[in-house]
């Protein structure tokens, strides 16, 4: 997705943590239900080219090396706060 392409997947369990349907891939829930949707796309380049731009936008906004900085000073900030209130002593 970072380099521009979308995914095309079942909705295996995950999934949705890194796929947005319609938005950064195509999520199906069985491999057969994946086909129709795949025939629309390479039928319509311009939608191709939107999802494309997605991808590329949510991978670097969920994934990215700001967002994973950002989720690590989170981590630590509660952790710390717990620890503060008495709750990390257990």
């Amino acid at each position: 997705m970072t380099l521009g392409t979308p995914v095309a997947t079942t909705a295996a369990l995950g999934v949705e943590e890194a796929v947005t349907n319609g938005e950064s891939g195509i999520v199906a829930p069985t491999t057969a239900a994946l086909e129709a949707p795949l025939l629309d796309l390479l039928a319509a380049r311009p939608r191709l080219a939107v999802l494309r731009e997605r991808a590329t936008q949510q991978a670097a906004r969920r994934f990215g090396f700001a967002a994973i900085v950002d989720g690590y000073i989170d981590f630590f900030a509660a952790s710390l706060r717990r620890r503060q209130s008495g709750l990390g002593n257990r």
